[in-house]
């Protein structure tokens, strides 16, 4: 009977550990898929291909080698081309970066020969934002977030397209963009918001 208890207890413990951990890393997140502007954007990236996990040490990369240039990025910046909804994926097609911001926009021209650099316009988009702690919830917004907009997408009859994810490092959110596309079916009243939530275990 003791040893039961002790494997009980022991199993919650556990339980609460991990239910603490993914409500810090934002798993339980209520969050809001809509249209709105978004932009414009400079971004400095590298390509990236073949494995996820090396699309963060190449982002950390650029940051270091942009800061002692002189610049001061304080968001990162992913876009999946390939698979980016396929959870059990590793390969992909991928471009990761930093976003430039301010002066440091002026600045950039400088160094056109360094760094390869993505202008995107202003632009309407399908747009989520997410809690964005750490890595973990990358992860997180990956499970949670791209199914609701592949179903946002379904509902208003949107082509899909490459999403863009922007860590915003002193915000500490991930935006999730989606531009639309002029070549989508036709369907253009405005529907209500998609909420996507997963009650929390916590109180």
């Amino acid at each position: 009977m003791k040893a039961f208890k002790y494997i009980a207890s022991t199993l919650l413990v556990i339980a609460l550990m991990a239910a603490g951990l993914l409500w810090y890393i934002g798993f339980f997140a209520r969050f809001v898929v809509v249209e709105k502007i978004v932009g414009p954007y400079t971004i400095v990236y590298r390509e990236v291909t073949d494995d996820k996990t090396n699309s963060s040490e190449v982002m950390n990369q650029l940051f270091s080698s942009l800061r002692s240039d002189g610049f001061k990025p304080q968001k990162g910046m992913c876009i999946y081309f390939d698979n980016s909804n396929n959870k059990n994926s590793k390969k992909y097609h991928g471009r990761t970066g930093c976003v430039i911001e301010g002066e440091d926009t002026t600045r950039l021209k400088d160094y056109l020969l360094k760094y390869k650099v993505l202008n995107i316009e202003e632009q309407l988009a399908v747009a989520a934002e997410f809690p964005y702690q750490n890595n973990f919830s990358m992860l997180s917004g990956m499970f949670r977030v791209y199914p609701a907009i592949k179903r946002y997408c379904k509902t208003k009859r949107f082509q899909m397209q490459p999403i863009i994810e922007i860590y915003d490092n002193p915000g500490h959110k991930i935006t999730y963009i989606m531009p639309i596309t002029t070549d989508r079916i036709e369907n253009t009243e405005i529907q209500m918001p998609v909420v996507d939530t997963i009650p929390s275990p916590l109180p």
